[in-house]
């Protein structure tokens, strides 16, 4: 996001960890930092506030 210099989201796929794992599905992850969307848009009573465009 423009002005942050962090991401807030990021993911992969992680087929080759599950191979390692005996595992033969394919598999994907991601985590959402709700920490820095905070810092973006602030708060609301310990809530995330979302601005509309």
């Amino acid at each position: 996001m423009e002005g942050l210099p962090d991401s807030v989201l990021t993911g992969g796929q992680y087929d080759r960890l599950m191979r390692k794992m005996g595992r033969r599905s394919r598999a994907i992850g991601f985590a959402v930092y709700l920490d820095r969307l905070e810092r973006i848009g602030g708060t609301n009573n310990g809530g995330v506030v979302f601005q509309d465009a």
